[in-house]
């Protein structure tokens, strides 16, 4: 896994400056056998599931970083790096182009990015964020990222047009 993890983040241009980081955050993960049980078997819940109990996952970082010494918000930048594996076959297995798996992971390294910006550190702070790519509900073309929601507000009229509770709309958000 550290080898595709490396190859990910030369395929996304991360900045050199945080690849190190990262791989030392890893290298430290597997180096205590709690957070390398616990990494590798979060990766095996997401990969048996696409749609697991994300929650359950951000509550388990805490002690992964606590027990190995690696910084939280880079663990679980790590495991969505991991996970990108998967979700790659996903995007196969449903005949969506590579180009939009590409674009979507594309967010992982904008957060990675902010993270620094704002935290002073690599990983991401944000990795709540993340399922709705992990999940197949949210996808990038370009910047631009969309994502199917149900409507959940009161119903809205314009015109001749209205979109009622409950509805399925497409929500658009443009990354930092």
């Amino acid at each position: 896994m550290r080898e595709y993890i490396v190859n990910f983040m030369i395929d996304f241009d991360y900045p050199e400056e945080s690849r190190t980081p990262l791989i030392d955050a890893y290298d430290k993960v597997m180096a205590n056998d709690f957070s390398r049980y616990e990494f590798y078997a979060l990766v095996k819940y997401y990969e048996a599931d696409c749609n697991c109990d994300y929650g359950e996952i951000f509550k388990r970082t805490p002690k992964m970083a606590e027990l190995s010494g690696a910084d939280k918000y880079a663990i679980e930048l790590l495991l969505f790096i991991c996970f990108s594996k998967r979700l790659k076959e996903l995007y196969k297995e449903n005949n969506i182009d590579e180009s939009i798996w590409f674009n979507s992971m594309c967010d992982l390294k904008y957060k990675l990015l902010e993270c620094m910006a704002v935290k002073k550190k690599y990983g991401s702070f944000v990795a709540w964020w993340f399922p709705g790519f992990f999940n197949l509900t949210r996808f990038a073309l370009g910047r631009l990222q969309f994502e199917v929601n149900n409507y959940d507000q009161e119903d809205y009229t314009k015109g001749d047009k209205t979109i009622k509770k409950g509805m399925k709309v497409i929500g658009v958000h443009i990354p930092r």
